[in-house]
């Protein structure tokens, strides 16, 4: 069923959007954009005080011919985003192998961001009581506060205009640091200095992550690779052991008695 959507405007105009109740969020974000005369980064859409999701139809949430949305747009990414699987599993980190990385941007409405990173990195070096990870350079903490400039989407510029460092670190600090917007706004991808890695491959400098405002994933179970064709498990059955050896000789001693 085809019918008309009613769109408030941040500017406080309407806007009227022909749609299809089979549609997407995402095929309706689209529509707007391509009427839109300036750079958008970041549209949101409310049904009320809802925000629709992308990925639902819009048959499913109760917009039919002639539903109000209002529309909430900005030139930056907003709200925070995290680095899932900086961990050191299959390869490590941003850093490479043996480190991990936890990195969380923070993007405001007003273009301003704070952008946290801590690496740590494993060592051979004795870890007395008096160990210091940041002294001996198996951690560091890096924090950006800045604000972002967009010439062209989907690139930004941050500049940072206060740099805070926990650790040694062999290069200066950046003055500037550089991003980009993916098509979904959930995603932005950020060229960060990494530090961690001397003990293998040398410091990584800088290096591409991409942070998402998307859950999670789910953790597997590591898989244990290592087994060979005698490492299966013994078929089910009674144990032969010697506890079972004992019992089976006592049982035929009262066997022989009776």
């Amino acid at each position: 069923m085809a019918g008309t959507l009613r769109i408030c405007t941040p500017g406080g105009q309407e806007l009227e959007l022909p749609f299809s109740e089979s549609d997407t969020v995402a095929k309706v974000k689209d529509d707007i954009i391509g009427r839109m005369h300036e750079p958008v980064a970041h549209l949101r859409l409310l049904h009320g005080v809802e925000e629709l999701k992308n990925d639902w139809l819009l048959s499913e949430h109760g917009i039919t011919n002639g539903t109000v949305l209002t529309q909430v747009i900005s030139a930056f990414p907003s709200g925070t985003f995290k680095l899932f699987g900086g961990g050191r599993a299959r390869g490590g980190g941003p850093a490479g192998r043996n480190t991990s990385a936890e990195v969380e941007a923070e993007f405001r409405s007003d273009g301003t961001f704070h952008i946290h990173v801590h690496e740590r990195e494993i060592t051979s070096l004795v870890q007395g009581p008096d160990w210091d990870p940041y002294k001996w350079k198996a951690a560091f903490d890096h924090d950006y506060e800045g604000k972002a400039s967009i010439e062209q989407l989907p690139e930004i510029l941050l500049l940072v205009s206060r740099c805070t460092r926990k650790g040694i670190f062999k290069e200066s600090e950046p003055v500037e640091l550089m991003g980009e917007i993916c098509p979904d706004a959930e995603d932005v991808k950020l060229k960060l200095p990494f530090e961690a890695g001397a003990c293998n491959e040398g410091r990584a400098g800088f290096r591409w992550v991409t942070v998402s405002q998307k859950p999670e994933p789910k953790k597997e179970d590591p898989v244990d690779d290592s087994s060979g064709p005698d490492d299966f498990p013994p078929p089910a059955g009674p144990r032969k052991g010697p506890f079972t050896s004992l019992l089976s000789r006592a049982a035929g001693v009262f066997s022989r008695r009776g």
